[in-house]
């Protein structure tokens, strides 16, 4: 079959965990199909990135006459940034622009299946005589309306004058409010259009089989790299060193997930342990939120900022949090009789269960992820009072450090093989789009 993997990458972005995960899914499908790849680049970055994308394809095994380019132009207006409603209508716009073209490489290339990876829907909607597929975690608008719930962090005005600066604020939660229901309305029609959706956030995935998608809806855990070594690192360090977060830190996931643990985990870890802890974040970026606001910070946090040696960097450290759904899925999002969980996840698994560094997570992580598993490749709390007694656990007993580490990766090849779980997709592509 001949099968067209369509991506939207934005090469700025260094190639990171996206694009690794793409490569991952290319090795194994050259294998499969008469694979093609069309990229679809953002942040106007076309002739800085082409070249680069390039030569990390061909690394991937794709041929450079089966590689092909459209560039996703960007609104950066004032205005655009401000009401996401003028995107929102932007990219539909675009997408009307690339779709000539779209269909021109899939005719020419006699393309049968398209494999939407990365949120590219916009784009194919309106392309028939192909198998459309969508590879993906959390629907778009759960996103959006995440940062609508979550207001205080995302949506600001530089106006001095507070009655003001309070009416610009409800101005553009009730402009963005719009917009979350226009994306809610575009996904379900985009799901709808495709023949297969398949999923990595096992929350979402059962969301989407309860709202109507059941036939054509399948879970695949998240891919990555798996090390071909693993080592633990012995603790030297009278102190515990703890990953609060890593990756942009103005990101969602950073967002909830280090004011969970700034605001309320660190002041229970301080109750049970003194300050025999620190807390290390890296990538770029600043919070959301004002970070000196936790005053008592200073005497447990470093911001190590973007480091080179990432990989280094991250194993010289005990423990990993992952937080991000402790304060955003008590509740579910309620539209037409559908219930939509908040439940996201995050691929930074792998970092920690390959490099030797044990993962602390709140107990709705594992809804998402169902892989994590308490007490045989991790820890996990309900509470910022339990999640501290997982700190101090660790901190006290190496035996079990070392024991939820090595499960960590043999969890790798039991739960995330990527032959496994790749030859699984290719499976289901080959049974339902025959």
């Amino acid at each position: 079959m001949n099968l067209l993997i369509a991506a939207k990458l934005d090469p700025t972005q260094n190639f990171n965990t996206t694009f690794r995960a793409l490569g991952v899914i290319i090795s194994n499908f050259q294998k499969k199909f008469n694979l093609s790849v069309l990229c679809i680049i953002v942040n106007n970055s076309k002739n800085k990135g082409q070249k680069k994308i390039i030569e990390n394809l061909k690394k991937f095994g794709v041929e450079k006459k089966n590689i092909f380019f459209l560039e996703k132009k960007i609104n950066t207006s004032y205005f655009a940034n401000v009401f996401n409603l003028i995107d929102f209508f932007f990219d539909i716009y675009n997408a009307s622009k690339l779709l000539p073209e779209i269909r021109k490489i899939i005719s020419k290339n006699n393309i049968e299946i398209v494999f939407d990876y990365n949120e590219l829907s916009i784009n194919f909607l309106n392309i028939t005589n192909v198998k459309k597929i969508s590879y993906g975690g959390w629907p778009e608008f759960i996103d959006r309306k995440l940062k609508l719930n979550f207001g205080n962090f995302f949506f600001h005005s530089k106006i001095k004058i507070n009655f003001l600066n309070n009416f610009s604020i409800f101005i553009k939660k009730f402009m963005y409010k719009f917009y979350v229901d226009l994306v809610y309305k575009h996904y379900l029609k985009t799901y709808e259009k495709y023949d297969l959706i398949i999923n990595f956030n096992y929350k979402t995935y059962l969301n989407l089989k309860n709202n109507g998608f059941k036939k054509k809806t399948f879970y695949v855990p998240v891919l990555g790299q798996i090390n071909k070594t693993f080592k633990i690192k012995k603790r030297t360090n009278k102190k515990i060193n703890i990953i609060a977060t890593t990756g942009n830190k103005f990101s969602l996931n950073n967002t909830l997930s280090a004011y969970f643990i700034y605001k309320y985990l660190v002041p229970e870890m301080n109750e049970k342990m003194k300050s025999n802890f620190k807390l290390v974040s890296f990538g770029d970026g600043n919070y959301r939120f004002n970070i000196n606001q936790f005053k008592y910070l200073k005497y447990y946090y470093e911001d190590k900022g973007f480091v080179k040696n990432y990989h280094k960097e991250f194993r010289k450290n005990d423990i990993m949090l992952l937080c991000q759904n402790a304060i955003s899925t008590k509740e579910k999002l309620v539209i037409n009789n559908k219930k939509w969980d908040y439940h996201s996840m995050h691929a930074r698994i792998y970092d920690a269960f390959n490099n030797g560094v044990c993962l602390i997570a709140h107990k709705e992580n594992s809804k998402s992820m169902p892989e994590l598993i308490n007490g045989y490749n991790c820890l996990t709390g309900g509470s910022p009072k339990e999640l501290a007694e997982c700190v101090k656990r660790i901190h006290l007993d190496d035996k079990l450090r070392r024991k939820l580490t090595q499960n960590a990766y043999k969890s790798l090849n039991k739960f995330f093989n990527i032959n496994k779980n790749l030859n699984k997709i290719a499976n289901i592509i080959d049974i339902n789009c025959k």
